[in-house]
């Protein structure tokens, strides 16, 4: 799938959540970051991506290889303390390369599109890494 293929992909896979998101962000002056995940193994990690997030954030599995959060960002530097947790679980149980694209909407004009290209550039990288 080109880049464009998945963008779109994985747009209307988030479309619902990034529209609530921003519906609920904008009326309580909050913003919001979203996490793509990519591990290149067989083993569905959805578990080990929810035990680490919170009842408010919003979990989906968009493939096989692929899941996001979305979730609002309390702290400037909350997607880098969430992102190094789904990072540090998933290395631990599971083999394979994993690489998580962030973007935070108080960072980013377009999250989605910014998430896509940090993911995108984090999976043409030959080790597991974290791209915001």
């Amino acid at each position: 799938m080109n880049s464009e293929n998945f963008f779109q992909h994985v747009k209307a896979s988030l479309e619902k959540e990034v529209k609530r998101f921003e519906c609920i962000g904008s009326r309580y002056n909050m913003s919001y970051c979203i996490l793509l995940i990519y591990h290149e193994s067989q083993d569905d990690v959805s578990h080990l991506v929810l035990s680490n997030i919170r009842c408010a954030d919003s979990f989906m599995k968009i493939d096989e290889h692929h899941y996001a959060v979305v979730f609002f960002s309390n702290r400037e530097d909350s997607y880098s303390i969430l992102s190094n947790k789904l990072m540090y679980s998933i290395e631990s149980e599971s083999k394979g390369k994993t690489s998580i694209g962030a973007a935070c909407s108080n960072f980013e004009d377009n999250v989605v599109l910014a998430a896509v290209q940090n993911l995108l550039e984090a999976k043409s990288l030959d080790y597991n890494i974290i791209i915001d």
